[in-house]
C-alpha cells in the first residue's frame, strides 16, 4: 500500500478534526507565511473555477499569510510576544487565523452562527498538529 502524501494527511487532518467536529466551518486553508497554499478543504480540483477564486482557497491564502506576517511584525515591535490567533469579524462571517509552526498558518472561514470559542479551540489544537508535521 503506498504511504500517504503529506498534502493528503494535511486535507485529511483538516477534514476530520475541522470541518467534521466544528458546525459552521466554511473553507481551511493551510498556507505558508509567503503566501503559497499548502492544503486546502474543500479544495477545487477544476482549473476554471481555481482561475475564478476570487473568494476561496487562494484569495483566503494570500490574506491569512499577509495578515500572520503583519501581526508578527506588530507584536514583535511592540513587544507583546508570540502571536496566538487573529480573529476578523464581519457581517456574515469570521476568519480565524492561528500560526501553524514557524513558516505556516492556519485559516479557518466560519460561518456568523458557529460557536467561535470552541471553533477556536479546536483550531489551535489542529494547528499545532500542524505545525508538527510541517516542522
Amino acid at each position: 500500500m503506498p504511504s500517504e502524501y503529506r498534502e493528503e494527511r494535511l486535507v485529511r487532518l483538516l477534514r476530520e478534526q475541522i470541518h467534521e467536529n466544528i458546525e459552521g466551518i466554511l473553507e481551511s486553508v493551510i498556507v505558508t507565511t509567503d503566501g503559497l497554499v499548502v492544503a486546502t478543504y474543500p479544495g477545487s480540483t477544476d482549473d476554471e473555477a481555481v482561475q475564478d477564486d476570487i473568494g476561496g482557497s487562494h484569495w483566503v491564502a494570500a490574506l491569512a499569510a499577509e495578515i500572520i506576517a503583519q501581526s508578527r511584525r506588530a507584536f514583535g515591535q511592540l513587544a507583546q510576544g508570540q502571536v496566538s490567533r487573529i480573529l476578523i469579524d464581519g457581517e456574515s462571517g469570521r476568519m480565524i487565523v492561528v500560526p501553524a509552526g514557524d513558516q505556516a498558518a492556519l485559516a479557518v472561514m466560519v460561518n456568523a452562527q458557529a460557536k467561535l470559542g470552541i471553533a477556536m479551540f479546536l483550531i489551535g489544537r489542529v494547528a499545532e498538529r500542524i505545525g508538527e508535521l510541517l516542522d
